[in-house]
């Protein structure tokens, strides 16, 4: 079974300006000091 997943992974510093800009949801948390933003289809 595949999933599918759209998504930005980066630095929490790199992605802070995409999450204002766009209204993101909050980022989470993921090893190595990044993080995860869903995006809508």
């Amino acid at each position: 079974m595949g999933h599918h997943i759209n998504a930005l992974i980066g630095t929490n510093e790199a992605l802070k300006s995409f999450n204002m800009r766009l209204g993101l949801p909050a980022p989470t948390e993921l090893s190595f000091g990044l993080v995860i933003i869903p995006l809508d289809e």
